[in-house]
Order: structure tokens, then sequence, then C-alpha cells
């Protein structure tokens, strides 16, 4: 992996400020013990883009599925009445 340093257990405890500085310019750290990768940390930036790419990837999969069930010739599709109907009902709006 690009850019990734990996460190023990034991360092996060007896060098974490090294760790931290690492992280910061390197965006993750893998923490192993013999050779098995536990955890990564990364940064907060990171952090950031994995979670905006997660949110993303969720999105479009719940749009794929709403495509899906549009396509289907039997779906029933409620009048604007009845979601604002529904919408007060369930969520009080």
């Amino acid at each position: 992996m690009y850019n990734t340093n990996v460190r023990s257990p034991q360092d996060l405890v007896n060098d974490y400020a090294d760790i931290l500085r690492t992280v910061k310019a390197c965006n993750r750290v893998i923490i192993s013990h013999d050779e098995d990768e536990e955890m990564v940390l990364i940064s907060k930036a990171a952090f950031a883009t994995v979670e905006e790419q997660l949110y993303h990837n969720y999105v479009n999969e719940k749009l794929r599925e709403s495509e899906e069930w549009a396509a289907n010739p039997d779906a029933k599709w409620l009048t604007e009445e009845e979601t604002f109907m529904r919408a007060e009902r369930d969520f009080g709006v």
C-alpha cells in the first residue's frame, strides 16, 4: 500500500506522538501484531473522504433500487394527498 507504515499495538502506548505525526504525514498507519493486520488508523481528512464515498455508494444503491421499483409496471403510485397523509401519520409532519 502506497505511503503506509506498519506499527505494533504497543506503539500506540509507547510512541503515540510518533504515530500521530506519521498519520498526519502519510494519512494512514496499519496496526499489526505478528503480520496480522488488526486495524488501520487514518487521518480525519482521509476518514472524511471514506465517509463521503460510503454515503455516495449508499445513495447510488438506493437510487438504483428506486429505479428498479419504478420500472415495475405493477408499482402502486400514491397521489400527492396520500403521500402527505402518510407522512403526517408516520412522521407527524
